[in-house]
């Protein structure tokens, strides 16, 4: 028993050995504990986002419409016969170019001609009786002179004679001048200078009251070197049209590219109880005659908007989910994103938008602002691309 006590004790080297063994024990795994559970490290700093910007300037906030319209002739009419006849001559066709006063068409009806003729025979017959009643009254009344030759009832019934036939005389020149209008019917002249864009008779069609196509006129004729712009102008910007005088551009399908201009020179001064717009008119300059009547066309108008309003892109107003109604924009300040709450107003077109809020001329916007550039984020804007790039 002893000696197997002595031999478990330990020795003063076993000890040794023993606390170095603990030591090193501790020290691995203070090792093995500091590589599972790293230290904290202090966050390090985001990039800076890349953003695209533009800067406000002072020119005011424009409304951009683009309505559509359609060009009509200055002038047209069509023109029908005012009497019954049958067409003798057709001097012009589709297409013609004719000037005030020429003519288009002589008709030939053999009846005005007998009535006409009728009547000059009145109006000569007229004149000869008159001329017979006034010699026997100035007779009477050379007579009368001497007292007692002529009775002043004879003297009285005379005159009376003679101012019924100058009655009738002026009843026949009446009928005669009457007569002699509907025989000028018989040619149809142009009332203005321009273009005829429709005939539809022949020689020896009958036209005018009892002919064949009463509601078909004889010719169609329109005044084109000028063209009226015909726009329909909405409720909401009736009230801020251009002024009288002002130049609008337009363009046609027929010409892709080009832009045309009219001038603003008159307006309905109401609004179209179906429609609910307004009539406006501008004149369209078209001596060459390129642009064609019943053409349709785009207008192009800048309306002026409120005196504070600022113009900016869509894409650079947005809101953020937990204030939907709260618009934002990002203003770049000493290399900063700056968030800047304003309020939208109404849009000028597609891409712009009227915004009111704490914003100056000169102010330097993003772009395409979203909340994933922050407030308070440092900025790098980016250069402009050439351009084709």
């Amino acid at each position: 028993m002893n000696a197997f006590l002595k031999l478990i004790a330990p020795s003063p080297r076993y000890t040794s050995l023993l606390a170095a063994a603990l030591l090193l024990s501790g020290v691995l795994g203070s090792c093995s504990s500091g590589a599972s559970e790293p230290a904290a490290e202090k966050p390090t700093p985001a990039a800076p986002a890349t953003v695209t910007t533009f800067r406000l300037t002072n020119a005011p906030a424009v409304r951009r419409l683009r309505l559509p319209a359609e060009l009509k002739p200055y002038e047209q009419v069509d023109l029908f016969p005012r009497v019954g006849a049958f067409v003798q001559r057709v001097l012009v066709d589709r297409g013609s170019r004719v000037t005030k006063g020429q003519t288009l068409a002589v008709l030939e009806a053999p009846e005005l001609a007998a009535q006409l003729a009728r009547a000059r025979s009145r109006w000569q017959a007229a004149q000869a009786k008159l001329s017979g009643t006034r010699a026997s009254y100035e007779r009477l009344l050379r007579t009368s002179q001497e007292p007692g030759t002529i009775s002043p009832n004879d003297l009285e019934r005379a005159r009376a004679e003679m101012q019924a036939d100058q009655a009738n005389v002026q009843a026949a020149q009446s009928e005669l001048q009457a007569s002699r209008e509907l025989s000028n019917y018989l040619v149809v002249r142009a009332p203005f200078s321009g273009t005829i864009t429709a005939r539809n008779v022949s020689a020896g069609a009958l036209v005018g009251p009892g002919g064949g196509q009463p509601s078909a006129p004889m010719f169609s004729l329109e005044n084109s070197r000028t063209l009226r712009l015909e726009v329909a102008v909405p409720e909401a910007a009736a009230g801020q049209w251009l002024q009288p005088g002002a130049a609008v551009p337009f363009t046609v399908p027929a010409f892709p590219g080009q832009t045309f201009t009219g001038v603003f020179r008159r307006n309905a001064s109401r609004l179209s109880q179906t429609v609910r717009s307004e009539l406006v008119e501008m004149d369209v300059p078209n001596a060459d005659g390129r642009l064609k009547a019943g053409m349709y066309a785009q207008v192009l108008v800048a309306l002026p908007t409120a005196a504070k309003a600022v113009a900016v892109p869509t894409s650079a107003v947005f809101a953020t989910p937990d204030a939907p109604k709260q618009a934002q924009v990002v203003r770049v300040q000493q290399g900063r994103a700056q968030w800047v709450p304003v309020r939208k107003g109404q849009l000028l077109s597609r891409d712009t938008v009227v915004v009111f809020g704490p914003l100056a001329p000169g102010d330097e916007l993003v772009r395409e602002a979203s909340e994933q550039v922050p407030d308070g984020q440092s900025v790098t804007v980016a250069k402009a691309k050439p351009a084709g790039v």
